[in-house]
C-alpha cells in the first residue's frame, strides 16, 4: 500500500523516520531537494512547477494520505501540505488521515480519519492495507498537470 505524508517542510526528518515504518511510502519531497525561499517561488516558477507536478503525482498513486497536523504557530507556512489533503480528497478511493488536531473544516470531513499520534495512524494503516486496492488506470484520471515550459 503506497502511503503519502504530508507535514510542513521542517519536519522532513521526523517523517524520514515515519517513512521507515512503511513498506511503500509515496512522498519523494521526504528526499528530495524541494525547499526553496518565497523570493525563489517568484523568481523561478518553473521550478516550483516540477515540485508541484512531482507532488501531485505522488499523491495520486498512493492508496492512503497522512497529514501531520500541529497546533497553529506564529512562523508563517506556506500551506502545500492544505492543497496535497484537497488533491487527495478527490481520490475517494484514497484512505485519509491526520495525525495531530483539525486544522481547518475540511479535517472534520467523514472521510478522514484523525489519530493523536503515528503509532495508532501506523495501527490503522496496517489494519486497513489488507482491504485497499491500489488505484487503477490513468493516474490522472483523465486529467493533466500543466507542462513544464
Amino acid at each position: 500500500m503506497g502511503v503519502y505524508l504530508a507535514a510542513p517542510y521542517r519536519r522532513r526528518a521526523e517523517l524520514q523516520g515515519y517513512a521507515a515504518d512503511l513498506t511503500e511510502c509515496t512522498s519523494s519531497w521526504l528526499y528530495g531537494t524541494s525547499r526553496y525561499s518565497e523570493e525563489a517561488l517568484v523568481a523561478e516558477p518553473l521550478r516550483g512547477q516540477g515540485f508541484a507536478i512531482e507532488d501531485w503525482k505522488d499523491i495520486r498513486r498512493s492508496t492512503a494520505f497522512v497529514l501531520f497536523t500541529e497546533e497553529q504557530v506564529a512562523e508563517p507556512r506556506r500551506g502545500g501540505m492544505h492543497v496535497e489533503l484537497g488533491i487527495a480528497l478527490e481520490q475517494r478511493e484514497t484512505k485519509l488521515a491526520i495525525v495531530g488536531p483539525r486544522m481547518n473544516v475540511f479535517h472534520t470531513l467523514p472521510e478522514v480519519t484523525q489519530f493523536k499520534s503515528w503509532t495508532d495512524c501506523l495501527e490503522w494503516l496496517r489494519a486497513a492495507a489488507a482491504t485497499i486496492q491500489a488505484p487503477a488506470g490513468d493516474l490522472y484520471h483523465g486529467l493533466r498537470p500543466p507542462p513544464l515550459l
